[in-house]
């Protein structure tokens, strides 16, 4: 059986150790709607207990590991990888001085209710922002991601952005974005581009930062993307969704080509 994550609530509105995210009475509940809540996932009670030991904690939540066996992982959810693809292979990043963001979107439906994520990493802390939408698309999310995550950083960065959208990367890294801001927002003399609004934001945060774009793989062990999945999907079903002014309903879901 495949084993899932732990998560752990250092502050919240009821500190402790979860074995899932969403659902009632879980970690989300504890975090959701509190500004200062301090949490987060692991794959095993050691590194949970490792973590803990420096941030400020409720005795009661370092008991509650203790608890538990250090390799021990509660089960049912969904397999983790080990090593270096479970990190995303970021630590030489960090290591070397650079932000490293992980970014993820979607939404229910395409188009339909959509959230973002970004999980933003340096060497000495992480931050996780996300935001809903009532209607957008998925490849609209996947860019805001990268947009917030990249914003959130100072102007000067050397930055380090994972994404699992191919869509975003190839966009950036074969120069497809330049290309249509060159042509005025024109694919083809007769096609405009998808996303103008988001593409233009984007091709500006990044011009003030050094940013590499890095494709991993979805849904394929990576923590911090499938946190960001977690974060976008709960985004979405937020009651209280934003207007993302730059949708149309007159557009087809985007595509890639």
């Amino acid at each position: 059986m495949a084993k899932s994550k732990i998560y752990v609530v250092a502050q919240g509105k009821t500190p402790g150790v979860y074995t899932g995210w969403g659902g009632l009475g879980q970690a989300q509940e504890q975090v959701q709607g509190c500004p200062g809540a301090v949490y987060k996932s692991f794959g095993s009670a050691r590194e949970a207990k490792e973590w803990l030991a420096t941030v400020s904690h409720r005795p009661a939540v370092m008991d509650a590991l203790a608890k538990l066996p250090d390799s021990g992982r509660s089960s049912g959810g969904r397999k983790k990888s080990s090593g270096a693809a479970a990190s995303g292979g970021h630590q030489a990043d960090l290591e070397a001085g650079k932000i490293v963001i992980y970014t993820d979107g979607g939404c229910l439906g395409n188009p339909g209710p959509g959230g973002y994520a970004a999980v933003v990493l340096d060497d000495q802390e992480r931050n996780e922002l996300s935001g809903g939408y009532k209607r957008t698309t998925n490849n609209r999310m996947e860019v805001l991601a990268c947009i917030k995550g990249l914003e959130s950083t100072p102007s000067g960065a050397e930055v380090v952005l994972i994404s699992d959208s191919k869509y975003t990367v190839d966009a950036m890294t074969k120069g497809w974005a330049r290309k249509w801001r060159s042509k005025n927002w024109m694919r083809t003399p007769t096609e405009a581009a998808k996303n103008p609004d988001l593409w233009k934001r984007m091709l500006e945060v990044c011009e003030e930062r050094k940013v590499t774009f890095r494709w991993v793989k979805g849904h394929a062990g990576t923590e911090e993307n499938e946190r960001c999945d977690e974060l976008a999907v709960s985004a979405s079903r937020g009651d209280d969704l934003a207007v993302d002014e730059g949708f149309s309903d007159d557009e087809k879901p985007l595509s890639l080509f």
